[in-house]
């Protein structure tokens, strides 16, 4: 009779477990959409606030100042010593890695706490350097993927947000460039732009990587080419008043200054508005709670737009700058043939 009584507890046991197996599947499945929405919306929110990406395989020193000329030979000098005397490929990886992030950085602050072309000029050789330096650690890529130290994976992922932190000192600096120097800075940004895009391709192809890793590079790669996309349409229409400017025009050039500081100042009081906004939000979502997530991916896409009317109003304002540079030089020249019919004219009656 127990046996019997065994039998039927056990039976019902098992039908139990069968019925609530699909609830609990259901209810994982529910918690890591909530999960993975989170961390979208989350990423947006730093994309947004223009944060940049944190490494996990180095720590990066903040800069407090800018160096003068010999601080940076001297750091150049304690870099190289130290990469000479490092000889694992993964450990001399990982320091190249952090020097190029840590100039990155130093571009930034150099660009936030200082003006002028000189320092602007510094910036950009900082830049330089740091792409120097994540040469050397694309040179290993093939080696740090197929290697059992989980810190090289973790570098592979580092470097594409690395190339995420590049292209936002990228924009700034292409922001505060004199108009002389852009042409230069441009296809300088565009060739190391071309070699990331290719690194980044064959990191994602690379079967000794992870899909995690994969993702993530195929994230930045995507983030970088709309980034373009948006440069690009800017560009466009500096082209012409940037013509104008090479040839001399001072009106088409004090027109364009303006025209980037009124960009640069009202995208910053955008972001910073955000940031006040979002900070509650952020920390509810943290916590985990779901009517959060909504409303943090729903002051996102409101920011979205209101970045892109921005944008769309900047590009509408080169468009009449250009418009105007373009009617005012057709009216000089208008008038110096002008001027020149009235001379032969005048010549022509004065002879004897």
């Amino acid at each position: 009779m127990i046996s019997k009584y065994k039998v039927l507890l056990t039976l019902f046991i098992f039908l139990g477990a069968i019925l609530i197996a699909p609830l609990a599947v259901s209810a994982q499945e529910e918690n890591a959409v909530i999960t993975s929405e989170a961390d979208q919306a989350l990423a947006e929110s730093a994309d947004l606030s223009d944060e940049p990406e944190v490494l996990e395989s180095v720590t990066i020193e903040e800069p407090k100042s800018i160096p003068s000329n010999f601080g940076l030979w001297w750091r150049n000098l304690k870099e190289q010593i130290s990469l000479v005397i490092t000889f694992n490929p993964v450990k001399k990886a990982e320091k190249q890695l952090k020097f190029a992030e840590e100039r990155i950085k130093l571009a930034e602050y150099t660009l936030q706490n200082s003006t002028g072309p000189k320092i602007q000029e510094k910036a950009q050789k900082m830049v330089e350097k740091a792409n120097e330096y994540i040469q050397k650690v694309e040179e290993k890529k093939n080696e740090l993927a197929q290697s059992s130290d989980l810190k090289a994976k973790t570098i592979l992922k580092d470097v594409a947000k690395h190339y995420l932190n590049t292209e936002r000192v990228f924009e700034k600096i292409e922001d505060k460039l004199p108009p002389e120097k852009l042409e230069q800075f441009q296809q300088i940004r565009e060739r190391i732009e071309e070699r990331q895009g290719s690194v980044l391709e064959e990191i994602k192809n690379n079967f000794n990587v992870s899909q995690e890793i994969k993702d993530k590079v195929i994230e930045v790669g995507n983030k970088i080419k709309e980034k373009l996309q948006i440069r690009e349409e800017f560009r466009a229409e500096q082209k012409d008043i940037l013509d104008e400017i090479k040839a001399g025009n001072q009106e088409a050039k004090n027109e364009f200054q303006q025209l980037r500081q009124e960009k640069e100042q009202k995208t910053e009081e955008l972001r910073q508005q955000y940031k006040e906004e979002k900070t509650e939000i952020i920390d509810k979502v943290k916590s985990g709670d779901e009517t959060a997530v909504k409303e943090l991916k729903e002051l996102n896409q409101k920011q979205q737009g209101k970045l892109q009317e921005v944008r769309q109003e900047v590009t509408e304002k080169a468009k009449e700058i250009k418009q105007e540079v373009i009617k005012n030089v057709q009216v000089k020249k208008e008038q110096m043939q002008q001027n020149r019919e009235e001379l032969k004219e005048t010549i022509k009656a004065n002879k004897p």
